[in-house]
């Protein structure tokens, strides 16, 4: 008798500790910005640094495969071109291009021919030529150009300027307003239709090349997800429309 309350006690402790490990609490926050939904749910740091052989279950899980491009997002992204690292895009009768430089290191942002700005990359690990985007009418190009030069751009408008902000990373467009996530100095924080919108974050887990892609930012079917840190505790977040 003895061996089996033992032997049950052991299952139990078992049980206990997989459910504590795979298990994610249901969201935690949930804040209405405007006409936006803000939830955070809290993560391990396991998760956040995508230490595990199978996505845990809970907010993580449901919220990963609920963000996913739809064909109507899919419509709104410009077309690459792997052999010349250039997007094309057509908002109505316009043609916008990013494609790299013929004279020098720099990237080429141009309506129907004609230059609008032009950003340069010193790293060549990945291209910087990220996307090149439909929203709300205009032409958003993202530029990840390391070390220094992370930027969203608005058709002529550089969006680090009126954003105050010294990166911008991210873009994607709910109700067809621009959100991204903006950094300044060593805080990280989103922006939204212009405004910063919930709270600040000590880090925000952004990737763009190889495994850790799978855990950056994440856009799709109206909604906008993210890992971050904050004193010292490990958060996804995602923003959706209200």
């Amino acid at each position: 008798m003895t061996r089996i309350f033992k032997f049950v006690g052991i299952a139990v402790a078992i049980v206990f500790f997989c459910s504590s490990v795979f298990a994610q609490s249901p969201p935690t926050v949930t804040k209405h910005i405007g006409n936006l939904i803000w939830q955070e749910c809290e993560i391990s740091q396991a998760v956040y640094q995508g230490k595990f052989t199978r996505p845990p279950a809970g907010c993580y899980r449901q919220w990963r495969n609920a963000v996913q491009f739809t064909p109507h997002d899919q419509q709104k992204q410009g077309t690459y071109n792997s052999k010349t690292d250039s997007i094309e895009l057509r908002i109505g009768k316009d043609l916008y291009k990013t494609a790299p430089s013929q004279v020098d290191a720099s990237y080429v942002f141009t309506r129907n021919g004609k230059p609008i700005m032009k950003l340069t990359s010193e790293l060549v690990t990945f291209s910087p030529n990220r996307s090149l985007q439909n929203i709300g009418g205009q032409a958003v190009w993202e530029f990840a150009g390391a070390p220094e030069t992370f930027a969203v751009l608005v058709e002529e408008k550089d969006m680090r300027l009126p954003s105050q902000v010294q990166k911008a990373y991210e873009p994607y467009g709910i109700y067809n307003k621009l959100i991204f996530v903006g950094q300044k100095d060593d805080r990280f924080f989103v922006m939204y239709d212009g405004q910063k919108i919930g709270d600040e974050f000590d880090e925000i887990f952004i990737a763009f090349c190889c495994e850790p892609v799978a855990y950056s930012v994440q856009q799709g079917n109206g909604a906008y997800l993210f890992q971050g840190k904050r004193d010292g505790k490990y958060y996804l977040v995602k923003i959706s429309a209200g």
